[in-house]
């Protein structure tokens, strides 16, 4: 029903103006030379344009004169669906002039006006609608997609894959419950469609609903198997699911159906990531970065391989980049805080972090960031709200709990600290650093055999992380296991010589205990050259230099150390004041370390530091000898 108005119809009528054209006004020439410009055109006709001039100024010129003759047009009936039409013809060119809002009110005006049976110009005007939902979506306006999306399916011409459009604006939106309902809509009109499944399992795999997720992105790939999108979908939830080699069979079967998709490239690049399988990782986002150079993700990923290969120089070039690409996104400026944060520069992952914040308040790991850099710079109050706020908005996340232990931990809050740990354990099992955080308070606690296991376990959680290593040293030296404790230290160091430290500190007091002062030297020589800013290591040096009558090299270790001490715990500096000779603040720094349960007065008896004043009544009453 309704007027036909194609291009087919439009050739006709110019053809039976033209015999007739000397009679026409000057005005009618000028239309009908419109019109046969219009029709001669070679370029692409539009599918609600029945004059294609490749050139919009030019069909701004023809619909104009259109719209002077509609003042001339009989009383047959058939005039306001002539008016419709020009409303809709207004607003296919303001579509491709980009002028939505103009858009979007002349098509409502024509669906206003739409008359009976016009089946025809009702699914022209739905695919304005339509394609103007897509656009508001591209521009993030996702109420004005809704709204749009909403005009199309009220048309109710073929509306699974508009329903199919109203569920991915809802999850931009994360509205959940709408999407999923909006899916399952489209399901329900048309079962063999398949990208409403993919759009279910996209939500099922937000909300953690693993097995929902694969049903239905199998059930898309059933219904249509060469769509690359849900093999790269369920790639993703292979991943969460920590089911490598099926994330790589997944992202490869997408590359194969689409090699020149980027996405599947940059996620592969994140499982050889998580894998340490770095030079595939990088690879694959190099790769990802050559088919779709604007795209941030890549280079994001980049920066945080290179991050873990201690690659700062390019993490920081990759990460900025990101930035530059994709300046409202905050993945990457958390990115760019766990860098600045690994370089000890501070006070810029502070400002990174703020600034992720700020583009998105509801993502926990920034919070998580800030809260690991405020506890480094003891400002305990702060980490705790920090990690406090990444637990509200992501309570099944268990690094802030581990967070939290860690500054329970430093402020002597041993119970606090074994909940947060244990909670962490709770919510994921196979997390290895909060059972190294629980052989640490257990160690404080002189559990010696709850900090044994504690620290164990974490080694085969994962054998290559270096730092419960370094606590099972310390408690072999607690309990005298002098060669236990020194293999449990050299191990630390393999794992990681460039962040060994701390391997090296515990080798030189072990060495100390057992006499080998040049060892002892040599070992914390190389802790000072891994953390030159710390004091303590350079006040050990100082210990060992004066122990061997190295003057020179004391007086200078002394001298360095005399200002970075400032920053120390009170055990710390009592440590140093004893190692410099000074009695009396050596042990008032050491009564109220005790105070503080910075340590044990066991430790406190063959600390080699305290070498210099152990046979003072006063250390022997201090520490109950």
């Amino acid at each position: 029903g309704g007027m036909v108005y194609d291009s087919s119809f439009a050739r006709a009528l110019v053809e039976a103006a033209e015999p007739f054209a000397g009679i026409f006004t000057k005005a009618g020439q000028r239309r009908l030379k419109v019109l046969q410009d219009g029709l001669g055109a070679r370029g692409p006709f539009s599918p609600l344009f029945p004059f294609s001039l490749g050139n919009v100024e030019q069909e701004e010129t023809l619909l104009a004169e259109l719209e002077a003759s509609a003042r001339d047009w009989p009383d047959d009936g058939c005039a306001a669906e002539r008016h419709t039409i020009l409303d809709l013809l207004r607003g296919q060119l303001f579509y491709r002039r980009e002028k939505y809002a103009e858009a979007m009110e002349v098509c409502e005006r024509a669906k206003q006006g739409l008359p009976e049976n016009s089946e025809a110009l009702k699914k022209r005007l739905a695919d304005v609608f339509h394609s103007l939902g897509h656009a508001y979506q591209d521009l993030k306006r996702y109420d004005d997609a809704t709204k749009a999306y909403k005009q199309a399916v009220e048309l109710e011409l073929n509306p699974a894959f508009l329903f199919d459009d109203v569920g991915n604006v809802y999850t931009a939106l994360r509205r959940y419950d709408d999407a999923l309902a909006a899916y399952q809509r489209a399901i329900e009109l048309d079962p063999k469609y398949a990208a409403p499944h993919t759009g279910l399992g996209s939500v099922y795999a937000t909300l953690g609903r693993h097995a929902d997720a694969l049903a239905a992105y199998q059930r898309a790939i059933e219904l249509d198997p060469k769509d690359a999108v849900p093999h790269n979908n369920l790639g993703t939830v292979y991943r969460d699911l920590g089911r490598y080699d099926d994330a790589i069979a997944a992202y490869q079967r997408a590359i194969e159906l689409d090699p020149k998709d980027a996405v599947p490239h940059n996620n592969l690049g994140t499982v050889y990531r998580d894998l340490g399988r770095h030079d595939d990782a990088l690879a694959a986002y190099q790769r990802a970065i050559e088919l779709d150079p604007k795209d941030a993700a890549p280079h994001t990923g980049l920066g945080s391989v290179y991050h873990a290969l201690g690659r700062h120089a390019d993490a920081l070039a990759a990460v900025q980049r990101a930035i530059e690409l994709d300046p409202k996104n905050a993945a990457p400026h958390n990115n760019l805080g766990i860098v600045y944060r690994d370089l000890g520069r501070y006070d810029d992952a502070i400002a990174a972090y703020q600034h992720a914040i700020e583009l998105d308040p509801k993502d926990a790991a920034p919070h998580y960031g800030l809260g690991r850099v405020y506890h480094a710079l003891g400002r305990h109050a702060d980490a705790l709200a920090a990690f406090q706020r990444a637990i509200e908005l992501d309570p099944k996340d268990a690094a802030p709990h581990t967070g939290l232990g860690s500054v329970y931990h430093a402020l002597g809050r041993h119970a606090d600290a074994l909940a947060a740990y244990q909670r962490a354990i709770e919510l994921d099992s196979k997390f290895a650093h909060p059972h190294n955080g629980l052989g640490r308070v257990y160690r404080d606690l002189d559990r010696h055999a709850d900090a044994l296991a504690a620290f164990q376990r974490a080694i085969e959680l994962d054998p290559k992380y270096a730092a419960p290593h370094n606590g099972l040293g310390n408690v072999y030296r607690d309990l005298g296991r002098y060669e236990e404790a020194i293999t449990e230290y050299q191990e630390r160091i393999r794992i990681s010589p460039d962040d060994a430290q701390y391997g090296h500190s515990g080798l030189g007091i072990t060495y100390q205990l057992l006499g080998r002062l040049e060892e002892a030297k040599a070992a914390f020589q190389r802790a000072v050259e891994l953390q030159p800013r710390a004091g303590g290591y350079h006040a050990s040096l100082a210990s060992v230099c004066r122990k061997l009558g190295h003057r020179a090299e004391y007086d200078e270790q002394v001298r360095i150390a005399r200002e970075l001490m400032t920053k120390e715990n009170e055990y710390s500096r009592a440590c140093f004041e004893s190692i410099c000779g000074n009695v009396d603040e050596a042990l008032t720094l050491l009564k109220v370390a005790f105070e503080k349960k910075q340590a044990s007065l066991e430790w406190a008896r063959r600390d080699p530091d305290f070498d210099f004043i152990r046979d003072d009544p006063r250390f022997k009453a201090l520490v109950g000898e």
